[in-house]
């Protein structure tokens, strides 16, 4: 079955005041794992969260929506690849939908 790894971060990476391109090297605010048989979807992102951090260990589907959305990932939606971090700035309470795909 296949699993998708999302860590959110609250910040991003600086480096003398200034922000690059990375992840920091802090602790992520929450970490979520959902097991991808049929469409399964994450609690909201907190109010904190300024960018999430994904990643499959086998291709999956994803769809991104408020917390009020009832959208659901389908193998058309944006596609995730196999064991590559996919890092993903996104807006407070976003709910994150996924799906195995091929």
């Amino acid at each position: 079955m296949a699993q998708l790894f999302i860590s959110e971060f609250v910040g991003f990476a600086y480096v003398a005041g200034q922000r690059v391109p990375g992840m920091p090297a802090g602790p992520s605010l929450r970490d979520s794992v959902l097991q991808l048989g049929t469409s399964a979807s994450t609690m909201a992102t907190s109010s904190a969260t300024k960018f999430v951090v994904m990643n499959a260990d086998s291709v999956c589907s994803i769809f991104i929506g408020s917390s009020a959305s009832t959208g659901i990932a389908s193998t058309t939606c944006r596609r995730v690849a196999a064991n590559v971090d996919v890092p993903m700035q996104l807006p407070p309470y976003s709910r994150i939908t996924a799906i195995a795909n091929s």
